[in-house]
């Protein structure tokens, strides 16, 4: 449903809040905690506690290799069907 009469320009009212959306979460994800507000120390790990590598779980894997065949098998249907699908 449009909400005006330009949907270019419900496009960019969209995109402006989204924008806006991802700023306000960015910030709040990445700002400082009070710890480090203060000046603690929280970054120092403990004797005898030595940090491990972890790979990446398999189910991100087959995740992201699920996405990208996705896409790609839209791409080449709707190149088929001379159109978006839906």
């Amino acid at each position: 449903m449009r909400y005006f009469t330009l949907i270019d320009f419900q496009h960019w009212v969209l995109a402006l809040f989204f924008g806006l959306l991802a700023v306000i979460l960015i910030y709040v994800a990445w700002r400082l905690s009070p710890e480090e507000r203060d000046g603690r120390d929280v970054g120092s790990i403990p004797a005898g506690n030595v940090p491990r590598s972890n790979p990446i779980p398999p189910i991100l894997i087959f995740i992201a290799i699920y996405a990208l065949l996705g896409a790609l098998g839209y791409a080449i249907l709707e190149g088929m069907l001379d159109g978006p699908i839906g």
